[in-house]
């Protein structure tokens, strides 16, 4: 069995272990917070284990800037995957119908597509 260090030993790969810790914990409210945001999901971007890190957060319910989001858009993530588990619970006998663990591939993949694009632009 996997100890809980075998389990997180993608860390060790992350881009943001140069970083300092405090970048990805934004201070202050609003549009104040904004460039620390921008700046830490600069990081994360590029970065190696995003998609694991991402998976990691959504999983534990991480604060900070973590997989290249904040905590209100994994929030919003978790509550879609709720919505999308509830819809298949209540259709099962539909064979189009997602299996209650295949929204956050999905929305893993809006993320990472969405922060490609933006680093493109």
């Amino acid at each position: 069995m996997a100890t809980m260090r075998d389990q997180l030993a993608w860390q060790t790969e992350g881009s943001c272990r140069f970083e300092d810790p405090e970048l990805f914990f934004p201070a202050g409210e609003g549009k104040a917070m904004q460039p620390q945001i921008a700046r830490a999901k600069a990081v994360c971007v590029l970065c190696p284990v995003r998609e694991q890190c991402l998976r990691w957060a959504l999983d534990t319910g991480t604060g900070g800037i973590v997989g290249g989001t904040t905590e209100n858009e994994r929030r919003k993530m978790r509550r879609q995957e709720q919505r999308a588990a509830a819809a298949s619970a209540t259709d099962e006998a539909s064979e189009d119908a997602p299996p209650d663990d295949a929204f956050y591939p999905v929305a893993v993949e809006r993320v990472l597509a969405g922060q490609a694009a933006a680093v493109a632009s």
